[in-house]
């Protein structure tokens, strides 16, 4: 990232595996106490503390001072293998979403890219996932939020909003909250399913170049 204010040019990026919630923390170094400090501040007290943690093999993560906070919470920390970082799927599908989102703002930000980090997180938060068929946010807190385009044009969540009925509203959508979580639980591993049909019969072919390397190109097979 370019250098922001306070020196703050890089940032540390966390997923949720199942809700897909993402946040972010903006530092001027990376170092593991001030990885450790945000796993607690913003997962831990917010969220509860997490079986697993999957990351990367940065020298803050693998480090006795973050290994020891994992192990007194009995968090699993596990990493991904630097030869094959692919193979920790879902984070780098992820990442691949976040990156685009963070391009389309932020990129003409430059230095006022943290002025604009908040927007880009809540476009991540509140978006629709084809995979689970819900938000993050609503998986992560039993419903909907209000976006800013339902303020200029009526939406079914506002033009039927109640404030007499509002707590027991929002009381039944605490108790389904976890049929939700269960219904696009399977529509995740539904959709998995449709990838990995199409994986195996992706039939790789190489062209030679002129200049004698080699493209390999993945071709959908006929139907």
């Amino acid at each position: 990232m370019p250098q922001g204010k306070g020196q703050v040019k890089y940032a540390v990026v966390v997923v949720d595996y199942f809700t897909k919630w993402v946040d972010v923390e903006t530092l001027a170094i990376i170092i593991a106490a001030r990885i450790e400090d945000f796993i607690w501040t913003h997962i831990c007290c917010r969220f509860g503390i997490p079986y697993a943690i999957i990351t990367d093999n940065g020298k803050q993560f693998d480090s006795d001072l973050f290994r020891q906070f994992c192990s007194h919470l009995k968090i699993n920390l596990f990493f991904a293998s630097p030869a094959h970082p692919q193979s920790n799927g879902q984070v780098e599908a992820i990442n691949k979403i976040i990156k685009k989102i963070m391009k389309q703002q932020l990129d003409e930000a430059k230095g006022a890219w943290l002025k604009k980090l908040p927007k880009a997180l809540w476009a991540i938060r509140t978006s629709f996932r084809t995979s689970s068929r819900e938000t993050p946010f609503s998986l992560t807190f039993g419903s909907e939020a209000v976006i800013r385009v339902e303020i200029g044009e009526a939406s079914y969540q506002t033009t039927t909003f109640s404030p007499k009925g509002n707590k027991a509203q929002l009381a039944l959508k605490l108790d389904l909250v976890e049929e939700r979580r269960m219904q696009a639980n399977l529509w995740n591993e539904a959709y998995k399913h449709v990838f990995r049909y199409y994986d195996s019969r992706v039939k790789p072919r190489f062209s030679k170049s002129t200049t004698g390397s080699c493209t390999k190109y993945h071709l959908r097979p006929r139907t």
